[in-house]
């Protein structure tokens, strides 16, 4: 099983590294050969994952009736039919990222085949092949029995349509992007707000611990019951165990010589913008390069430490005791859930992707379409997307009542898939009833795309406060 699982998964990461080579090759090259194997490679690709996903559901289903079966209950006929089914593949950090990189595919082929929006093509690749490297770096990649808390049908549809909805939102923020370079937006306004956005995101990833101690750390593992396992801890008076964070030695001063070259970089991009588009040649992108390299140290850091199974050792300070059953001796660096080091690495592939942006804007602008095709797209993939997230509200609301007695309790993961809703809702609002077409409506969907990130990963970093959404994050 573990081979089928493995060579599906590498077989999907190539012909995708394949497809984005020939979508990027589309910009310099006019031939429409290339344009046609760019989407064979992108077709080939998602049919694979696609297997993939309908071999992990066979898995995933075959551990829940296993674990059915250990405890006396054996299903028969329906029932049993029911109990395969009822264990999708996105219940845990692994299998949603190889989920909703999959929709992002459907959705832009589907796309793709209408409008033949191809330049679109390279971020929903390449935003698909980050979530399958982040999937690759995840250790707890086991098929497990759910928890009781998530053995109930609306598993099957709740999170369903949320997960679609992001996809459906990534695309919009991509077509969005594309607009504004058709339409001439200044490379440097863009750089102040990307800057911006990063350094706000890398500071909500390091959170105080790396402001108050300069400390970056990753959850090590431990060997437990015959597999590598996240170690947890039990805080000084606390009864639930917590995550362990061990400190990467370096990486912390240098995402913090990051973030505030980030912010220099967004005002020097400030003033930038007053004169003439220079493009690579100004003062904010050389500032921006800086800020760059800190992250892109960092994340080698982390990453070295992640892959190369490195020592960690224990915390001499605690502050309360290790789990049982854990073997300290054993623990090792590994990225058991590490939303943090994934939301850094798709920061680092942002600041490349721009400077990339940047270097074959003219080549890209004249790949695309009119601006109002590009707007339209925008607008209409929203339209799509809009209602699958307010229905996933609503199914989590009437989940949740049936759970815990209410339908809503401001749980973080609730509040920032309302906060979202609401972006949204803010999009469709000024454009319907305000007419807010052109760049304002393409720079709030483009924003968009943090929050939708942040509702996704961000709030698993326990930032926003501790909540009842943590059942999947393995």
């Amino acid at each position: 099983m573990v081979d089928v699982s493995q060579g599906l998964f590498v077989g999907t990461c190539v012909t995708y590294g394949v497809a984005e080579s020939l979508y990027l090759g589309t910009l310099a090259a006019k031939w429409n050969v290339v344009k046609r194997l760019a989407t064979i490679a992108a077709a080939i690709g998602l049919t694979l994952h696609s297997s993939w996903l309908l071999y992990r559901w066979y898995v995933t289903g075959t551990t829940e009736f296993n674990a059915r079966v250990a405890v006396g209950d054996v299903p028969t006929g329906l029932a049993k039919l029911y109990v395969y089914i009822s264990h999708p593949p996105y219940t845990n950090l692994y299998e949603s990222l190889i989920f909703v990189s999959w929709a992002l595919m459907v959705f832009y082929l589907v796309i793709e085949a209408k409008w033949k929006i191809r330049p679109i093509g390279i971020g929903a690749v390449g935003v698909t092949l980050l979530a399958l490297f982040e999937a690759y770096i995840v250790t707890e990649k086991d098929a497990r029995a759910l928890v009781p808390a998530l053995q109930s049908y609306w598993i099957l549809i709740h999170v369903w349509f949320l997960f679609l909805s992001y996809s459906l939102f990534m695309i919009a923020a991509f077509a969005a992007l594309m607009f504004l370079i058709k339409v001439g937006a200044h490379s440097a306004a863009m750089g102040k707000w990307l800057s911006l956005a990063a350094a706000a995101v890398l500071a909500l990833t390091g959170g105080g611990d790396l402001f108050l101690h300069g400390r970056f750390g990753l959850t090590p593992s431990a060997w437990m019951g015959g597999a590598w396992k996240p170690v947890h801890y039990f805080p000084e008076g606390a009864q639930k165990a917590t995550k362990l964070f061990v400190t990467v030695p370096g990486a912390g001063p240098l995402l913090l010589v990051a973030i505030a070259i980030l912010i220099i970089a967004a005002i020097v991009f400030h003033l930038d913008a007053r004169g003439d588009d220079v493009g690579l040649k100004g003062r904010g992108i050389k500032v921006f390069l800086g800020a760059g390299g800190a992250l892109g140290l960092a994340l080698a850091l982390v990453l070295v430490k992640a892959l190369g199974h490195a020592p960690a050792a224990l915390p001499e300070q605690l502050g309360g005791q290790v789990a049982q059953g854990v073997d300290t001796s054993s623990m090792i660096f590994h990225t058991n859930s590490n939303y943090g080091l994934g939301l850094v690495t798709l920061i680092f592939v942002l600041l490349v992707g721009f400077v990339g942006l940047l270097g074959s804007r003219e080549k890209l602008s004249l790949a695309l379409p009119e601006p109002k095709l590009l707007d339209d797209v925008t607008y209409k993939v929203i339209v799509a997307g809009f209602p699958l997230l307010s229905i996933g509200i609503v199914l989590g609301a009437m989940w949740a009542y049936e759970a815990w007695g209410r339908y809503w309790g401001w749980d973080p993961k609730e509040t920032w898939a309302l906060i979202t809703w609401f972006v949204y809702a803010i999009y469709l609002h000024t454009r319907i009833t305000l007419g807010w077409t052109g760049k304002p409506g393409a720079a709030l969907a483009v924003s968009g795309f943090a929050v939708v990130i942040f509702c996704y990963m961000g709030v698993n970093l326990g930032l926003t406060g501790e909540g009842l959404h943590t059942y999947g994050a393995g």
